[in-house]
C-alpha cells in the first residue's frame, strides 16, 4: 500500500507541509474511489476476473514439479522463500498449485491459443495452464504477484487470469561501454527485467569510451581498448571542462559472457550483443590503430559525444571486424547481433585514398552509398552464420541491406520507412524511450543528459506509429528503452532511471488493450511499489513531486 509516511518525509522545500499535504489529499482521492478489482499484475494480463473469497496460502505449499522446467521450480522455490518465508512441501500430497502444460501434440484446442500463452484459475486450488517454457515463467510470475497479506497470513483472492504477449520484442539496453558494470549487476538487471515479462536484453559492449567483451584473437581490445586513462567531470556542455584523471574500465571475459547468457536463459531473455560500427569505434582503434583511415595512434576518449575517427571502409577493416563478429556469434545464440551503424560521421572518408578506391570499385555514389556497401558486408557475412543484422535507423541512409532490422531511435520516421520498405522494425524512438532523460524537473533528480521524460509519457508510447497501416503494422517487431550511461555511474542510478518507467513501457509492449494511466498508477502506488522494495529496487520516487504552475492570469476557484 502507499505509505503516506514516507512520502510525507520527501523533502518538497517549495511548499509548506500543510500544502504539500493538501496536494497529497487531492492526488490520491481518485485513487480511493477506484474498483477494487483492477489487476494487480504489472504487465495487465488480457483478461482478469476477480470472484468472491481468497485462498490462504500459509507457510507450504505442493507443486507438481515434474510437470514445470527444473530452472522455474527451483526459481519458484526461492521466489517463495525469500520474500514470503513459504516452503515448498516435498510430500507427495494434494497440490495446492497444479501446473498444465497444453500440448500441440497432445491438446488439440492449444493450436489455437497465441504464442506464450498462459491462464490461472483460483479457486479451492490454483491450476496454471501453460502452452511454453516461457509462458510457465511468465504465469509463475503473475501468480507471485498475486500474492497478498503478510508474512504468516499470505493469501490469493479467488480470479481467473487470461493472457499472453502482444509484442515479441520487449526490450531493455543497457550501454556498458561509457560506465562499466560488474557480471553480478548485469545479472540483477536481467533479473528485474524477468519479473515483468521484459524478454530482450540488449547489450551495449562496444562505445568509443570503452572495449567490453574478451575477443582472443585481438587481445589489444581489452588490454588497451577496455580502459581510459580520464573521464570528463559534470555534463558535457559546461564549459571549461574538467577531467577526473584516473584510469577506468573493465571487460568481460568470454567464460563470464557465457555466464550472463546461461542466466539470462534460465530467465527466458534473449540477450542482443551489440558491437559498434563504423562509427563510435575509438576504444578499437586505441588497440588497433591500422584499421583507421589515418592509421594515427590515438588514446581511448574520456569525453562523450561523436568523433570523427571511425573504421575505414578498406578490405583490411572489414576482415578485422568480421574476425570479431566470429567470436561474438559462437558467444551468444540469440539470432540478432546488433552493429549501431550509427553518428558515423564521413569526414575521413571523404580524404581516405583507401575509402575513395572502395567508392569506385563499387560503382558507388557518394559516402552514404560507402556505409551501405560497409553495412552490406557484414548482413552478407551474418546471414552465413545464421544470425540477423540488427542496426540503428542511420543503416537506411545509402540504402538498406536486404535483410536488416531496424531499430528507429531518431523518433519514428525511420521506422516506417523501414517498415514501408518490408524490413521488420523494433521502435524505440527518443521521444519516449531514452530512459537517460530527467523524469522530473525537480532540482533533486541527479545528473542527466538532458530531456523529459516523465512516467505518463512513457506509458502513452505506442510501438505502432500513428497512420500506419495494417500490413506495414506486421512488420513492428516491439519496442525498447535504452539507458545510455554518460551521466550513470552506478547500478543504483541505473534502477533508478529504469523503474518505474520499465513498468509503464511493458504495458506498450505487452498488453493488447492496457488500462488508463490513472489505473496503472492506482496499481503501481498500492502494490509495486512494494514489490520493488521486497526486490531492493532503487526506483525513483520522482511520481511524487508535484509539479506546480503558477499563473498570474488564471483564475483557480
Amino acid at each position: 500500500m502507499v505509505n503516506i509516511e514516507e512520502i510525507c518525509n520527501l523533502q518538497v522545500p517549495t511548499c509548506s507541509r500543510i500544502r504539500y499535504l493538501l496536494f497529497l489529499f487531492i492526488f490520491f482521492i481518485p485513487y480511493l474511489n477506484l474498483a477494487q478489482k483492477i489487476s494487480p499484475i504489472i504487465p495487465t494480463p488480457q483478461k482478469y476476473n476477480e470472484i468472491e473469497g481468497f485462498i490462504s496460502i500459509e507457510k507450504f505449499v505442493f507443486f507438481n514439479d515434474d510437470d514445470i522446467p527444473e530452472n522455474i521450480s527451483q526459481f519458484f522455490s526461492y521466489e517463495l522463500n525469500k520474500h514470503y518465508n513459504i516452503l515448498k512441501k516435498e510430500d507427495k500430497v494434494i497440490p495446492t498449485i497444479l501446473f498444465i502444460k497444453k500440448s500441440l501434440s497432445d491438446d488439440s484446442t492449444a493450436i489455437n491459443l497465441p504464442k506464450d500463452f498462459y491462464s490461472i484459475s483460483v479457486n479451492d486450488h490454483i491450476e496454471v495452464k501453460y502452452t511454453s517454457d516461457a509462458s510457465c515463467f511468465y504465469a509463475v510470475n503473475s501468480l507471485l504477484q498475486l500474492i497478498e497479506g503478510e508474512t504468516g497470513k499470505w493469501f490469493i483472492k479467488k480470479c481467473q487470469v487470461i493472457d499472453s504477449p502482444k509484442f515479441q520484442w520487449r526490450g531493455l539496453h543497457l550501454d556498458v561501454s561509457r560506465h562499466f558494470f560488474s557480471v553480478d549487476e548485469i545479472k540483477k538487471f536481467i533479473q528485474l527485467m524477468s519479473y515483468y515479462k521484459f524478454n530482450t536484453f540488449h547489450w551495449h559492449l562496444t562505445d568509443d569510451q570503452g572495449w567490453r567483451i574478451e575477443i582472443k584473437k585481438y587481445p589489444e581490445l581489452t588490454k588497451i581498448g577496455a580502459y581510459r586513462d580520464s573521464t570528463i567531470e559534470g555534463h558535457y556542455s559546461k564549459k571549461p571542462r574538467s577531467y577526473t584523471i584516473e584510469k577506468y574500465g573493465g571487460f568481460y571475459t568470454q567464460d563470464e559472457i557465457k555466464e550472463v547468457v546461461s542466466y539470462a536463459q534460465s530467465r527466458y531473455i534473449n540477450i542482443v550483443p551489440e558491437i559498434e560500427m563504423p562509427g563510435h569505434s575509438r576504444s578499437a582503434l586505441a588497440a588497433y590503430p591500422q584499421f583507421s583511415c589515418n592509421g594515427l595512434k590515438k588514446p581511448v576518449p574520456g569525453l562523450w559525444g561523436i568523433f570523427e575517427d571511425i573504421y575505414c571502409s578498406k578490405e583490411e577493416s572489414i576482415l578485422f571486424i568480421q574476425d570479431i563478429l566470429k567470436e561474438v556469434i559462437d558467444l551468444f545464440p540469440f539470432e540478432y547481433i546488433h552493429i549501431g551503424g550509427d553518428e558515423a560521421p564521413k569526414k575521413r572518408w571523404n580524404s581516405c585514398s583507401s575509402c575513395q578506391k572502395v567508392i569506385i570499385d563499387n560503382d558507388l555514389e557518394n559516402e552514404e552509398e560507402l556505409q551501405s556497401y560497409f553495412i552490406k558486408r557484414m548482413d552478407d557475412f551474418l546471414m552465413k552464420k545464421g544470425k540477423k543484422l540488427i542496426g540503428w535507423d542511420e543503416i537506411l541512409e545509402g540504402g538498406l541491406s536486404a535483410n536488416a532490422t531496424v531499430m528507429s531511435w531518431r523518433g519514428d520516421k525511420g521506422g516506417k520507412e523501414a517498415a514501408s520498405q518490408g524490413h521488420y522494425v523494433v521502435m524505440s524512438p527518443n521521444t519516449h524511450c531514452y530512459f537517460d532523460y530527467y523524469q522530473s524537473s525537480h532540482f533533486s533528480e541527479p545528473l542527466a543528459i538532458g530531456g523529459y521524460l516523465p512516467l505518463e509519457k512513457v506509458y502513452n508510447f505506442n510501438p505502432i506509429p500513428k497512420g500506419m497501416n495494417e500490413i506495414d503494422a506486421k512488420y513492428i517487431l516491439g519496442g525498447q528503452a535504452n539507458i545510455w550511461t554518460e551521466y550513470i555511474t552506478s547500478i543504483d542510478q541505473v534502477e533508478y532511471m529504469a523503474y518505474p518507467r520499465s513498468l509503464a513501457l511493458i504495458q506498450n509492449l505487452w498488453c493488447n488493450i492496457k488500462p488508463s494511466f490513472d489505473d496503472f498508477l492506482y496499481v503501481y502506488l498500492n502494490k509495486h511499489q512494494e514489490y520493488l522494495n521486497k526486490h531492493d529496487v532503487n526506483y525513483s520516487n520522482s511520481i511524487h513531486i508535484p509539479k506546480l504552475n503558477i499563473s498570474r492570469k488564471k483564475k483557480w476557484y
